[in-house]
């Protein structure tokens, strides 16, 4: 999925994620899947849109309305490990302040290394990594994971792409499914 930005008339963007499919073929999407991401409501005029990014003598990235006044530094640094939403909270790392005019251009930790961005610096849209429970089984760990049934499967990781458990279905094909949360809907311990 892919984070567009389409244009109000005042230079405002309102926020919407796509499938990548649709944006590769060209055509406008007429029901976008995912959450609908419009700024927070204000009054806004044309001037106090326009947003440009510069170095402060501090070395700080820093954004200036079009009538040079500034911005607040933004929170999170290039390089910090931060969480985004895209429908449900994803960590991934700061790559960029000030990106084609959105507060934050942000690499997921998934497969595919998706870059996202957080239009405002708003705990909406981005926010500090919360800490993770502590997961009931190991990595390598044999256990039975539900997939319409209960099926045994061995974890293969945590935490990958923002679920609680990878696990390797242990049969012929050994499909790779993943458990959302640490609960005995989704994975428990093999009965014996």
């Amino acid at each position: 999925m892919m984070l567009y930005q389409q244009h109000h008339q005042y230079g405002t963007p309102p926020w919407l994620i796509i499938d990548d499919e649709e944006a590769e073929n060209d055509s406008l999407p007429v029901a976008p899947r995912g959450p609908l991401y419009s700024p927070p409501s204000q009054s806004i005029s044309p001037t106090s849109t326009s947003i440009s990014a510069s170095i402060s003598k501090k070395g700080k990235n820093r954004a200036h309305r079009a009538d040079g006044r500034a911005l607040a530094p933004l929170r999170f640094l290039v390089g910090d490990t931060v969480e985004c939403s895209r429908g449900y909270f994803q960590r991934g790392t700061v790559l960029a302040q000030w990106d084609e005019g959105n507060a934050y251009r942000v690499e997921i930790h998934d497969s595919y290394r998706t870059n996202v961005w957080a239009p405002f610096d708003d705990d909406h849209f981005i926010r500090a990594p919360r800490p993770r429970p502590t997961l009931r089984f190991a990595v390598g760990e044999t256990v039975e994971a539900y997939v319409g049934s209960y099926k045994i499967g061995r974890i293969l990781r945590h935490w990958d792409e923002g679920h609680a458990y990878r696990i390797e279905i242990q049969d012929a094909e050994r499909n790779n499914v993943w458990a959302d949360e640490d609960i005995d809907d989704y994975v428990r311990a093999t009965r014996k």
